[in-house]
């Protein structure tokens, strides 16, 4: 899936630098699902599918192979959540309704999902990571993540991180 279909990234400039081009978005490993209950939004964390072509030179030292971010989706409604069992493969389509409402499908092994929402989502908390371990190490390309969270993935509690 890219920017010119049914969804577009409201802010893909920061994946944009890191891939050259805004990565494809189709398939994805779906890490978390959080539904904010004071507003009608949905956020994904997810393992983008491949690894960027210009990471970081810190990415570099740690060996990074994986983009995490999150997408969040705004003005969500007719939610449902059949299956899931995290983390998973998943494939993510999505289909145009109105001019302000898209259909997405979040369609895996572990994971039945469904919502209309905005077509436009924001791309957030944005690291890079080494798989194939434990206990991976995340980088984060924003220093306020950096700070707040040093090198470890906050608890799906974590408010600031999940809900916003």
């Amino acid at each position: 899936m890219t920017a010119d279909s049914a969804l577009r990234p409201a802010n893909p400039q920061q994946l944009t630098d890191l891939y050259g081009r805004f990565p494809e978005y189709g398939r994805l490993r779906i890490r978390s699902v959080n539904v904010n209950p004071y507003g009608p939004t949905l956020t994904l964390r997810v393992d983008l599918p491949e690894g960027p072509e210009a990471p970081p030179e810190q990415w570099q030292t740690a060996e990074c192979d994986t983009v995490q971010c999150h997408f969040q989706f705004q003005a969500v409604e007719n939610l449902a959540l059949s299956r899931w069992e995290p983390p998973t493969e998943a494939h993510l389509k999505a289909s145009r309704l109105t001019d302000r409402t898209t259909e997405v499908r979040v369609t895996g092994a572990g994971i039945a999902l469904t919502f209309q929402a905005h077509p436009q989502f924001l791309i957030r908390h944005i690291s890079g990571f080494r798989s194939g371990t434990t206990s991976p190490e995340h980088h984060y390309l924003n220093r306020l993540d950096a700070k707040l969270h040093g090198t470890g993935e906050p608890a799906t509690t974590t408010e600031t991180f999940h809900a916003r």
